[in-house]
């Protein structure tokens, strides 16, 4: 099954740049909020 979200896509180059670019985007945003529970738990532990 195959789901469109939004308009076509001329350029496929373009479509996969974007595409990239939002999911390196997610992945950074996971890691850091990964990296900022790591530290409130970490100094949570110390008190």
């Amino acid at each position: 099954m195959n789901i469109q979200i939004g308009l076509n896509c001329e350029p496929a180059w373009l479509c996969d740049a974007v595409g990239g670019a939002l999911a390196l985007i997610v992945v950074v945003g996971l890691l850091l909020f990964v990296r900022r529970l790591f530290r409130e738990w970490k100094n949570q532990q110390r008190k």
